[in-house]
């Protein structure tokens, strides 16, 4: 097996004359015993706090806005999280989100650590859609009854899939509604609230396609649980 190498990396191994041996490795920890352990560090490994000092670094000195994603472990404490907006509040950075492991599809991993999601993707289920019975995988995707789309996985999680004897057939899953639900609800229900107004700050969400879109000082923000969707102008 020919192995390719980035370029940083491939350069390392011909200083150091490794060429050889890189070939010989067949797995990523016999990779580790001849390569800096910083060549495996990925962005999980950047701590957020000197990320935020950097990137409000580079802001002071540029018009436009800069925004990173900031990668987080699955077992992180919302403590953290919020200190992670509030030092970017501080710093005078105009973008920045945050990604923890395995709360949405994976989007950064390693082999080592998988997330639930992706150590059961490939496992089977029968489910019955639409009176058919079908074996489906845990990454396949389907429609729910409101029109959204999700994965087996994810249905199965949410309750939206539910067991059913040997099958899982579609469900609605339980929600309680959030204070911003609650909110949102309330414009809608008010008797003597202006419902033109109501329809302006409301709007349909692109991603649950819920009318519960709202723009608030230039951003969108979903207001529903199931969604979080959320999106900045420039």
């Amino acid at each position: 097996m020919f192995k390719v190498f980035h370029s940083t990396v491939d350069a390392y191994i011909q200083q150091h004359n490794l060429g050889e041996e890189a070939q010989k490795c067949t797995s990523v920890e016999d990779l580790r015993k001849i390569l800096p352990a910083h060549f495996f560090r990925t962005a999980h490994f950047i701590d957020p706090a000197k990320r935020i000092i950097v990137q409000g670094l580079w802001q002071r000195y540029i018009d436009h806005s800069i925004s990173s994603t900031v990668n987080l472990a699955e077992d992180i404490d919302p403590e953290t999280i919020s200190s992670i907006y509030l030092d970017a509040w501080r710093h005078g950075l105009k973008g920045i989100t945050v990604y923890r492991e395995g709360s949405r599809y994976p989007i950064l991993s390693t082999e080592s650590q998988k997330t639930d999601f992706e150590r059961n993707k490939e496992e089977l289920h029968d489910v019955e859609l639409e009176g058919e019975q079908k074996l489906l995988r845990g990454d396949d995707v389907i429609e729910l009854p409101d029109g959204r789309l999700t994965t087996v996985y994810h249905a199965m999680a949410s309750g939206a899939l539910k067991k059913d004897g040997g099958r899982y057939v579609l469900g609605k899953a339980e929600a309680h509604p959030t204070q911003k639900e609650a909110v949102a609800e309330k414009i809608h229900s008010d008797a003597g609230a202006d419902m033109s107004a109501a329809d302006m700050k409301l709007s349909k969400c692109p991603s649950c396609g819920k009318k519960t879109l709202r723009i608030h000082n230039g951003c969108h923000e979903c207001l529903s649980s199931e969604c979080g969707f959320s999106k900045c102008e420039i």
